[in-house]
This record gives structure tokens, sequence and C-alpha cells, in this order.
């Protein structure tokens, strides 16, 4: 009971501690809560005075947290993200059914969509949103994303970081294309025609020691399959995006070897995985071992294939 009388006391201080903890910064933390920035500096203040240690370093600069500072933070994190699938689970009538998903890869139509009809059929109701990459480990770490697909994972204590499949890359046309249908093609004959290609900068897979011509510039790259598919340029774009467009006859894969992956990782919060979650994780593996197994048996090279690095040698 000495316990509980102690949180009580500390309890309508904690929330504003978390959200000026994670901002370090007052007018931030303030327009989250809605409350005035003097309150919040108030309540951390009295915090400190109730705990007897100091919890942000303060100066010109503004706020940071101190290592005591932070192990309340990361406690709190838990804590409260345990309250909140509590909370959930008395007002959905089950246990932890909302997971949220990030994603900043191109693969979300393929990896995600297909995981998320997986785990509604189990009564979850996953919630898909995008964020910014510098942002993903404090989502994480906040329990407001629960699982994150990316390319270029942060590195950051609190996030476990998991291989999840190897992306690879193909050299496509659509039906219009000389090369269309093509049993045997040359890298001159390739190199011949204008690519599309996404801005500078952005990798697509094409080997950088073969200058090609690019003839059209397509962020999206659901846009760049669609130019492809209805025009006169080749595009380079990962396999288990092309897919779709390859079954239905608007792309159609050159024998030409690229020799290069991307890796995609799957990212969560350290510490014990709650079911809901591990259930969308398991339902993710899945979908991306199929993708992985289809892709490779439609790559199969022949002696015809003209490769484009030594790795595939």
């Amino acid at each position: 009971m000495d316990r509980v009388r102690r949180l009580y006391q500390l309890w309508t201080w904690l929330p504003a501690f978390r959200v000026v903890g994670e901002s370090q910064h007052l007018p931030t933390a303030s327009e989250e809560l809605r409350v005035s920035a003097s309150s919040l500096s108030r309540a951390i203040k009295q915090l400190e005075e109730e705990l007897g240690v100091q919890l942000f370093a303060r100066s010109t600069r503004g706020l940071e947290l101190t290592d005591a500072g932070q192990r309340l933070l990361d406690a709190l994190r838990r804590g409260m993200r345990t309250i909140d699938d509590g909370v959930d689970a008395v007002e959905t009538g089950q246990f932890g059914r909302h997971v949220t998903i990030s994603t900043s890869t191109p693969f979300a139509r393929e990896l995600v969509l297909p995981a998320v009809r997986l785990v509604r059929q189990l009564t979850l109701a996953p919630r898909i949103q995008s964020i910014q990459h510098d942002q993903i480990a404090a989502a994480l770490a906040s329990g407001s994303v629960d699982v994150a697909i990316m390319t270029l994972p942060p590195p950051a204590p609190e996030v476990v970081c998991e291989p999840l499949l190897d992306v690879s890359q193909s050299v496509f046309c659509g039906p219009e294309h000389p090369l269309w249908d093509a049993a045997q093609v040359t890298l001159e004959q390739v190199l011949s025609f204008p690519f599309v290609a996404p801005p500078p900068g952005i990798d697509d897979g094409w080997p950088p020691e073969h200058t090609r011509e690019v003839g059209l510039t397509i962020a999206q790259l659901a846009l760049a399959i669609d130019a492809c598919a209805d025009g006169d340029v080749l595009g380079v774009f990962p396999d288990i995006s092309a897919r779709r467009a390859l079954a239905d006859g608007r792309l159609q894969r050159l024998p030409i070897a690229l020799g290069r992956t991307s890796p995609v990782y799957i990212l969560r919060r350290s510490g014990a995985v709650p079911a809901p979650i591990r259930l969308l994780i398991e339902a993710i593996r899945r979908v991306a071992a199929d993708l992985s197994r289809e892709s490779e048996e439609s790559r199969r090279l022949t002696s015809d294939t003209v490769r484009l690095s030594l790795d595939d040698l």
C-alpha cells in the first residue's frame, strides 16, 4: 500500500514528464498536451523536488535529460504502454486489439497489406502509417508504433532490428518496347535505350559502373512501373514490386542479371513482445518468405543471361 500511495503522489506529474522528456522542448510538449508551458515547467519542478533527483539539465539551449531522467522515461514508456493495452482491452473486449505498423519502404503494398489481411482474420485491427526515418526509433520506443519496416534502420539501443528479406531487382520493359520478348540481349542493346529512373541520390539497383541514359525521372515506384509498362523506356524495379505487372503481361523481364539486392529490416521495441505484435510480425515474415521464394523462382538465370556484376559469375 505504501507503493500505491507513493505513486498516487507522483501520478499527476508523470505524463507531463514523459512528454517533456521525449521532446525536451517545453513549447512542443505544451502544444501536444494543450496546457501552458509554465504548468509543465511547474509539474517537472514538483516531480524533481518530490523525488529529490534532477531529471533535466537546464541551459540556454533548452532541456536535456539527465541519466536519472532517461531511466525514469524508459520505465514510464514501458509502464504506460502496458496501461494503454489494458485500456484498449476494456474498450474493445480483446487484449491488444490494435497494433500500429510504419513503413518507409516502397514495398508496403507487397509486404504489409497481405500481412494485414492475415491478422485481420484473427480479429486484430492494424493501423498503417508513414513516419519520417529520423523519428522511427522514438516512435517505437514510445509505443506510438509497434512494428516498422525499413531499408535503412536507425541505430538505437531500445529498438530490435532483424533482417526480413533481400529484395532483388531486374530490368523490365513494356509491350511497346523493341526488346519485348527478346530471348537474348546484349549490354550494348540495353544501353542504347533510355530508362525511367528515380531522382538522383536514390538507388534503384542499376550498377553505377554502366552509364545509362535516363529519359524519364519518377520518384514514385508504382508510377515508374506504369510508365515502363505503357511506354518505350526500360526500368529497373524490385522483383516483388513488378510481379503483378509481370503476371498481367504488362511487363517483361529482360535476361539481365544485376547481381545486387537491397536488404529490408523489421523493427520493434526491445523487451517482451505482446501477442498481437508477435502475430503481426509472424504474418509479415510469412509473406516475406513467400515473396522471396517466388522472386527466386521467377529469376532463374539461363546461359543466355547477361551478367552485369561479378557477384553472378
